[in-house]
């Protein structure tokens, strides 16, 4: 008679080194939700902060327990400090700042994109005499300058080709830096198509404006002497949105493939193939919206009037 074995198969125990080797090879999601599973003490998305210190301990001293893990170097240390490629900074500028000073460039291409990263080349020509040039004067591109370019574009969301500017940068042995504040790393990654450093926005994708500022830039030495470190508070949000941030940005997608909502398309971007490539995630995932308090009407319809001049520039 044949039988049947109901016993499971044997298991290797889930340990926390275990658990970090396997995390490589693992989906964005579940390196998100997962890394701190042997270093948090609870189930919950984020624990909960307390904006003073607040510890108990017991007063019989046999109760106390020594500390185990007393080792800094320890690779699975319960802190949150950043060993990676990838660090967090108090604002979308202040990351702009860090790089300008990674790469210390004496001219910068540009064109377009966010006030403030324009008004800071400004501010760093008193210091440094940094020069700007538009990317339309590539011709007088050279060794030791930088490529910037925003895609999606703020705010008309225009793409731009990165292998494009890529070519071009190594062609004259200039750097590229890439602003990619408009798409979420699910949707989009520079270092694949040339770029040395680039710009993630914690503000947009992780917390938003009511509650957090955050940039996130791929390099990360200069941080430790500039002191533009995330506060502890938006720090707590940011891990708190991070484990959720993959969800969050695919109910979103799903919901832009609707074919009537498309405010606008570059044709001979799609037609040219680049854009596929370099956002394989889908390319809808952009809001821009204007807000604006009611005592502050005449701000609103200077941002009206603002954006409506950008897109006839770019679009005449």
């Amino acid at each position: 008679m044949q039988s049947y074995s109901t016993s499971e198969p044997e298991r290797l125990p889930l340990t926390a080194e275990v658990l970090q080797k396997a995390l490589p090879e693992k989906s964005i999601a579940t390196k998100t939700v997962h890394p701190d599973g042997f270093v948090s003490p609870h189930r919950t998305i984020a624990a909960g902060i307390h904006m003073v210190v607040n510890y108990r301990y017991g007063r019989d001293p046999e109760n106390l327990a020594e500390m185990e893990n007393i080792d800094p170097t320890a690779p699975f240390d319960p802190h949150g400090y950043s060993c990676g490629e990838v660090i967090t900074y108090s604002t979308g500028l202040s990351v702009s700042h860090a790089m300008r000073i990674l790469l210390n460039p004496n001219r910068i291409f540009i064109r377009g994109g966010y006030y403030g990263c324009n008004g800071l080349i400004d501010v760093m020509n008193k210091l440094t005499g940094v020069q700007k040039f538009y990317l339309s004067n590539l011709e007088r591109l050279r060794p030791g300058d930088v490529f910037h370019v925003e895609t999606p574009l703020n705010p008309t969301v225009e793409a731009r080709n990165f292998a494009y500017y890529s070519a071009k940068a190594r062609e004259r042995g200039a750097s590229l830096s890439v602003d990619a504040a408009f798409a979420p790393p699910q949707g989009q990654d520079p270092l694949k198509f040339g770029a040395d450093t680039f710009v993630h926005s914690g503000t947009t994708y992780l917390g938003g404006h009511s509650d957090m500022l955050c940039g996130i830039l791929t390099l990360h030495a200069e941080r430790q002497v500039l002191g533009h470190v995330i506060g502890d508070l938006e720090g707590w949000q940011g891990i708190r949105q991070a484990e959720t941030a993959k969800r969050l940005v695919q109910s979103h997608y799903a919901e832009m493939q609707n074919p009537n909502t498309d405010a606008s398309i570059q044709h001979e971007a799609l037609k040219d193939g680049w854009l596929q490539k370099q956002r394989p995630g889908r390319f809808a995932l952009v809001l821009h919206w204007i807000s604006s308090c009611i005592e502050e009407l005449g701000d609103l319809k200077t941002n009206m009037i603002q954006g409506s001049e950008a897109l006839l520039r770019d679009f005449p």
